[in-house]
């Protein structure tokens, strides 16, 4: 059972890493005072250092394929998770048996920015801080991104998606595969949307 007073917000994208540094610069000028901690393994403990900018969080000790980072709130914590393009190869999709994928490919796989919190933590004054704060950082990041207008590779349509400009480009030159929370995705042709 869900715990009273607990809200999220979430919204799944695929973002080049120039998108990532336009919503960085614009959330920046749009927020000047939010910061970021990165969040990565080392052999010892849990590494966490302080950002002015999410892309400077996103570059602390990220791996190849994957790189998170944090924006911390009074009772909360904004994740902000992304994947680097990565090449597959014999890949078997149960979601499309039928689709006939190269041998080898690259894919990017889809990233997330997700919150949880509780409208019972703190008071009116500090809800309300979070609310518009939330507020402004999806609305910058949908000025900074596009619906991703893709279809699985089984032929259905996948909505609910973002992608950034740059991404959109890079998919259309390389075609680069989109993997969505399960099945892999392509762009919807023009006469589909």
């Amino acid at each position: 059972m869900r715990e009273k007073g607990q809200k999220t917000k979430s919204t799944y994208f695929w973002l080049a890493d120039d998108d990532v540094a336009e919503f960085s610069r614009a959330l920046h000028e749009a927020l000047p005072t939010l910061s970021w901690r990165c969040s990565h393994p080392s052999p010892d403990h849990l590494v966490v250092h302080q950002f002015d900018t999410l892309s400077d969080a996103l570059r602390c000790g990220a791996s190849p394929y994957v790189s998170q980072a944090f924006a911390d709130f009074d009772h909360s914590a904004l994740q902000f998770l992304l994947y680097q393009p990565k090449t597959v190869s014999a890949v078997i999709d149960n979601y499309a048996p039928a689709y006939r994928y190269p041998h080898r490919f690259i894919m990017a796989e889809c990233g997330r920015m997700a919150i949880r919190w509780n409208t019972l933590d703190g008071d009116d004054a500090s809800q309300a801080t979070l609310a518009a704060q939330l507020k402004l950082i999806w609305k910058v990041f949908q000025r900074c991104t596009v619906p991703a207008k893709v279809q699985s590779t089984a032929g259905y349509a996948v909505s609910g998606f973002r992608i950034g400009k740059a991404m959109l480009e890079k998919v259309k030159a390389e075609s680069l595969y989109l993997k969505a929370n399960g099945p892999f995705c392509v762009l919807s042709e023009p006469d589909g949307q």
